[in-house]
């Protein structure tokens, strides 16, 4: 296969070289968005041909005129054809024969294979309709029982097979490259072109999403590598939880507008292109009513919807699956783009936009006992559009009321959820919340979300929340994980340095013996058992009697009797066990009663017992 093939790519060359070719009707089409390598298929099924004994000349374009257009494409085969040294039909043109009745009967005769590409010229004005001429060939040639050449068309319209004129063609979708083929052909064309050092590997995932795994978008993206770098082509993709765009060049735009999209979106109606600039404002896929809601004409709203959309669909820009929309990567930042060029216009879209998800809060009693994450998500959403629009006043609104709600439930629970999506929607709502929060309860959470989700740079993320946290709070889980965390991303060196710290941040009457507890283990992992032992005298001198002090004597006394300090060990404990109250000595009457026994002074542990 050649280096453009992807699966889907293999699986339509198979089908046509094997089946289609022998035994398949004799009109067949393969559709699908520009770009896709529709072309790349019909060139591997010339190369196919060539030694064998089918007559196949170059790619013909569908010519570009309404009238004549079924005339003007059987000259172009016929000179194409002349190249192939087959003559057939330019002599029999030559003596005034009818170019479409010479070509049936060429293809009657001969194994010949045409391929026309640039099909969607050959629609009246747009439509799902043929023009007549080209209607009757092609019927006249898929319904005879005598035709052994094949008719091959490629089209970047989808073919209505609801239409009667439809029938009996056999019709093939092509699909674009999958993400990991993508990424393959993406460091191809950077390789040949010695720019892969230019996209750096964590980021090519992202672009070919971006370029909607599209093989003539990524020729662009590199040929456009020759004069700007890649964050002025393509700027970082924001999270979801921000409320900002990316950036991307707008000259780099101009140019996958005329590679891919400029024939298709000739043959819109100015109100099926600004419908199609409207629908581009959402991040995400939406439902038919996101999409309604858009066109300002109330009382034909539905039909416009149906008519802007079949459309789109018919041109493969828009999706649909199981009643939700998505439009095409590539379609959707060109058409942003043009919405971009007229601020207030794109501002009166976002707020627009932004009532399908407001919609969710404007009852706010409809939510309080529900799970929040459900509509986290919605809140994001609703954040993003309104400050697009320039209305923080009404994103305050709704904010004040779900902010209040989220901190009393999930943020002062603290759950991890166990499902990726909730996870993941769940971080996105607590981005959003910090921008508007100063909370320690904010920044701990988010961390501990980041930390469980674990992707590359997560736990980075998470420290940085952490390092917020506890400086809103003296609180020593705070300490404690942030200690943790420094460990697993920077080493044991700044994890030790962050539990000295914490020991001056946290009040000894909150639980600050644990944090003496937890630097004592960092400090025998690097073999520094001495100091560990003199850490936990220092925090037994200092921590009151009934806030944890039993523990650090355990402690202390454990690594005192592992130095084989014994007699040391036994003294800090009976200088505990005076201290103490009764309700907090038996653990120290045990430890004392073991060393003193493995000391040999077992007239001493019987007494003490």
């Amino acid at each position: 296969m050649p280096r453009f093939f992807g699966t889907h790519h293999a699986e339509t060359f198979q089908s046509l070289s094997e089946d289609w070719l022998e035994f398949g009707s004799p009109v067949c089409f393969i559709q699908g968005f520009p770009g896709v390598g529709k072309r790349k298929v019909a060139e591997k099924l010339i190369e196919h041909l060539e030694n064998t004994d089918w007559i196949v000349p170059n790619i013909i374009d569908m010519p570009n005129s309404q009238t004549n257009s079924l005339n003007d494409l059987c000259l172009t085969i016929s000179e194409e054809l002349s190249l192939c040294d087959e003559e057939t039909l330019s002599r029999a043109i030559e003596r005034g024969h009818s170019p479409k009745k010479a070509l049936e009967r060429l293809l009657s005769k001969q194994k010949v294979s045409i391929i026309i590409d640039e099909f969607h010229r050959a629609f009246i004005d747009g439509s799902n309709q043929l023009i007549d001429s080209v209607h009757d060939f092609l019927q006249k040639i898929n319904r005879s029982s005598t035709i052994h050449g094949r008719v091959l068309i490629l089209t970047s319209k989808l073919i209505d097979e609801s239409e009667s004129w439809a029938n009996n063609y056999e019709i093939k979708t092509l699909d674009c490259l999958l993400v990991h083929e993508a990424e393959e052909l993406l460091e191809i064309i950077l390789s040949e072109r010695k720019r892969s050092e230019e996209v750096p590997d964590e980021r090519r995932k992202d672009v070919v999403h971006f370029l909607g795994c599209n093989q003539r978008a990524m020729e662009v993206f590199v040929g456009s590598l020759r004069r700007d770098p890649l964050d002025y082509l393509i700027g970082k993709n924001p999270e979801i939880w921000q409320a900002k765009n990316r950036e991307i060049s707008k000259e780099f735009l101009y140019k996958l507008e005329k590679n891919l999209l400029e024939q298709t979106l000739s043959h819109f109606s100015l109100e099926t292109i600004t419908f199609l600039k409207y629908i581009s404002v959402y991040r995400k896929p939406v439902q038919r009513k996101a999409l309604e809601i858009l066109i300002s004409d109330r009382k034909n709203r539905k039909k416009l919807f149906e008519s802007y959309r079949d459309k789109l669909i018919d041109t493969f820009i828009l999706e649909h699956h199981s009643g939700i929309y998505r439009l095409h990567p590539v379609a959707k930042e060109i058409s942003l783009k043009l919405l971009n060029e007229k601020l207030q216009e794109l501002r009166q879209v976002h707020y627009k936009a932004s009532e399908y998800y407001t919609r969710h809060f404007a009852k706010p009693d409809s939510f309080r006992h529900e799970n929040p994450a459900k509509r986290g998500g919605k809140f994001v959403e609703s954040r993003y559009h309104l400050v697009q629009a320039g209305k923080e006043s009404d994103l305050k609104l709704i904010a004040y009321v779900f902010e209040k709600h989220l901190l009393q439930t999930i943020v002062s629970e603290q759950k991890i959820p166990q499902l990726r999506n909730e996870l993941n929607e769940i971080i996105a709502v607590c981005l959003a919340l910090r921008e508007s929060l100063n909370s320690k309860y904010v920044e701990y959470y988010l961390a501990k979300l980041l930390k469980a989700r674990g992707k590359s740079e997560d736990l980075k993320q998470a420290l940085i929340h952490t390092r917020l946290a506890t400086e809103f709070t003296a609180s020593y889980k705070y300490w404690i994980f942030r200690i943790d965390l420094e460990l697993q991303v920077n080493g044991i060196e700044a994890a030790i340095q962050i539990a000295r710290n914490s020991l001056d941040s946290v009040s000894v009457d909150n639980k600050c013996f644990r944090l003496y507890l937890h630097y004592a283990d960092l400090l025998i992992r690097i073999n520094e058992q001495k100091q560990a032992i003199l850490l936990l005298q220092e925090g037994i001198e200092r921590i009151p009697v009934n806030k944890g002090l039993v523990q650090l004597y355990h402690r202390c006394a454990e690594l005192l009797a592992k130095q084989n300090n014994l007699g040391e060990a036994i003294s800090l404990l009976q200088k505990g066990i005076k201290i103490l109250p009764e309700n907090q000595k038996l653990l120290l009457y045990q430890d004392c009663v073991k060393l003193l026994a493995k000391d040999n002074k077992l007239p001493e542990a019987i007494n003490l017992v």
